[in-house]
């Protein structure tokens, strides 16, 4: 449900978006989000998603970054860091 009234406000997870309409806070609407942002990223990554445009586009959404060394020696580490990168 969303509108320009807003939705019933006992639902968690809705706000209203730049456009004025109220989106629910779920991953295509996070997604629409970060896609906006994308559009301008500068080539450093340093990049916020404070009020992103579009219909669809959640206004309280953020990236996660994951640093990564190229080589990891100690192979439970490196277990545990593929198996962590599975699950997201």
């Amino acid at each position: 449900m969303s509108d320009r009234h807003g939705p019933d406000c006992s639902r968690v997870g809705w706000e209203a978006c730049s456009s004025g309409v109220f989106v629910k806070a779920e991953l295509a609407n996070i997604v629409a989000a970060a896609a906006a942002a994308a559009v301008s990223m500068p080539e450093d990554f340093r990049v916020s998603i404070s009020d992103p445009a579009g219909k669809t586009a959640y206004p309280v959404s953020s990236f996660s970054w994951l640093l990564v060394p190229d080589k990891i020696h100690d192979q439970a580490k490196k277990a545990v860091i593929i198996d962590f990168r599975k699950q997201g």
